[in-house]
């Protein structure tokens, strides 16, 4: 405990000074561990933090979408507006914590280098720094309660979309948070709920504080937020265990959400979903699978003959398969490819359909502390397979416990 609080101060120190520098950060730190835990455990350990660096600058590449020469100055420009943040001592701090985990990881186990890098590498980068083991299943979360049982969750997400057109780009930006709770009817039937909260940005140069700071936005720029939607979910066993299946609608909450003058920000009328899951395991390969029939924003103006409506109807089909490196850790791929109806009827214009087939790919993680709690993080893109100017790509975080 002692070393690993050495660990933090020096690492902190070093990361002031240097403004989070990758060679100096891991040069001191490695040097300082090879002396207190013996040469071997010194170096698994600068492997690990040199990998976490290297997968905490990828995110924040892949969020700013260039490379830039100062470091600081980069994920500066993410936080930049946010009032109350001090760069270098967020940097510091997730730094120091990040070295004295490693200490304290690498002292107590000597085995397993390569979950280790996996799980302080994933977890910095979702601000998850504990550990400890479960033998949970990874797709527990799909299963059907029994009576009483069931878990809640808190999944953030964040979704930013590229546009390119003739006279510029545009970006718009999506910040979701959704709680929801499962709680289980009948050893068959499980019931849940689920709230949506939505804030969005818009414009030819928008950027991630623009969805939380009250400054005004640009001239070409368009930003709200407000909760959107609430959804009914009912989930039911399909003859296997192995399969189930899972039905929602969802109502919205406001009625001005689809206003283009204020900014889209979700459907103004109602949508259906009906999913399928399957899971299979074989010893710790995981493969799951999802198949999904959604039809969104329905009205009653699609069977009024001279009213306007716009609806849009999709099958994704998503493969998710995993692999469980310990047992508490679970790490997985996934792709999603979904063909995408848009139907649309316009006085002007007539009636209308446009297919537009997408495809994600994505990598995300599941951690499990204890019996009760488990961790997940996912980012994937989007892409749109007819339409090359759009690009989207998505970050996920989710805390759920399961009760």
């Amino acid at each position: 405990m002692k070393t690993s609080l050495y660990v933090i101060l020096l690492t902190a120190a070093s990361v002031l000074i240097q403004g989070f520098d990758p060679i100096y950060t891991v040069l001191i730190s490695s040097i300082f561990l090879s002396v207190a835990f013996r040469l071997k455990s010194g170096i698994a350990f600068a492997a690990s933090f040199a990998a976490v660096y290297m997968g905490w600058l990828s995110y924040c590449i892949f969020l700013d979408r260039g490379m830039s020469s100062q470091y600081s100055s980069m994920i500066g420009n993410i936080f930049q507006g946010i009032s109350g943040f001090n760069l270098k001592i967020i940097t510091a701090f997730v730094g120091g914590i990040t070295a004295g985990l490693g200490a304290w990881f690498g002292a107590s186990v000597r085995q397993m280098i390569l979950g280790r890098f996996l799980i302080i590498g994933l977890l910095i980068l979702t601000n998850s720094h504990v550990f400890s083991q479960s033998n949970y299943a990874p797709n527990r979360a799909i299963q059907l309660y029994s009576k009483a049982h069931g878990d809640a969750r808190v999944f953030v997400n964040y979704f930013d979309q590229l546009l390119a057109l003739d006279g510029g780009n545009r970006e718009t930006i999506y910040s979701t948070a959704l709680p929801e709770i499962f709680v289980g009817i009948t050893h068959k039937l499980t019931l849940g709920l689920r709230l949506k909260y939505r804030s969005m940005a818009s414009g030819s140069a928008v950027e991630l504080n623009d969805l939380f700071c009250s400054a005004d936005a640009p001239l070409d720029s368009k930003k709200r937020s407000g909760f959107t939607s609430v959804s009914v979910l009912l989930r039911h066993g399909i003859g296997s265990s192995t399969w189930v299946g899972q039905h929602s609608v969802s109502f919205p909450l406001a009625r001005d959400l689809e206003d283009n003058t204020k900014g889209w920000l979700d459907w103004n009328h109602f949508s259906l979903q009906s999913q399928f899951f399957h899971n299979y395991q074989q010893g710790r390969f995981y493969l799951f699978f999802e198949g999904s029939a959604m039809a969104e924003n329905l009205s009653s103006n699609i069977f009024r003959q001279h009213k306007d409506y716009y609806w849009q109807g999709s099958l994704p089909c998503t493969f998710i398969p995993g692999y469980r490196l310990l047992s508490s850790f679970y790490m997985y791929s996934l792709l999603q490819i979904s063909p995408l109806w848009q139907f649309e009827k316009s006085g002007e214009n007539g009636t209308s359909l446009d297919f537009k087939p997408y495809t994600q790919l994505g990598l995300g993680a599941k951690y499990f502390i204890g019996a009760q709690l488990e961790l997940e993080a996912i980012t994937s893109i989007f892409k749109n397979i007819k339409d090359s100017r759009q690009f989207a790509y998505v970050l996920n975080g989710g805390l759920r416990y399961y009760f």
